[in-house]
């Protein structure tokens, strides 16, 4: 796991720290994990961050992060058991700045996989998260983890179902 996560680390594209911007803005979702029911965000900015007004949505449901701290280039592990277990059949998850997932610049990050109703996929279209008409990443059955391989792109393009954490 720790060499899945400095490689997540080094292959996350560096935000630079605009003003203009949230330091939310500089929280990525990098990865899921099926194994451990959790979700994988880097700190991609210079500065720590807070996670006050971070909202996390699964498959209709959502919850508000418990405030933490997460220095630069940090990679943390964050549980999803308060929304139910996440299954590699086929599910997605959003990250936003308030509950109001369906407003399109609420939206921070997306990601959908398998088969299934992806709800936010429009809101994560108009949003810029998610190109249009590009479906979800594919996973095969015995995949653990769903890593970000390209955080230059967005879709389905963008990530890699493995069945090892290296």
């Amino acid at each position: 796991m720790i060499a899945v996560l400095a490689g997540l680390a080094l292959s996350a594209c560096g935000a630079t720290d605009d003003p203009e911007t949230s330091p939310l803005d500089h929280l990525d979702l990098v990865g899921v994990d099926f194994e451990l029911n959790s979700m994988i965000i880097e700190n991609t900015g210079t500065e720590t961050v807070r996670t006050e007004g971070l909202w996390a949505y699964r498959d209709g449901e959502q919850f508000e992060f418990n405030i933490f701290i997460v220095e630069p280039r940090a990679t943390i592990l964050f549980s999803m058991r308060e929304l139910g277990e996440i299954s590699a059949d086929g599910g997605e998850i959003a990250l936003a700045d308030s509950d109001t997932f369906e407003v399109p610049g609420s939206l921070l990050e997306y990601v959908a996989w398998g088969e299934g109703d992806f709800a936010l996929s429009s809101t994560a279209t108009e949003a810029g998260l998610w190109p249009p008409d590009e479906g979800a990443v594919p996973v095969p059955a015995e995949s653990v983890i769903l890593i970000r391989v390209d955080s230059t792109v967005t879709g389905p393009i963008a990530w890699e179902a493995s069945d090892q954490i290296d």
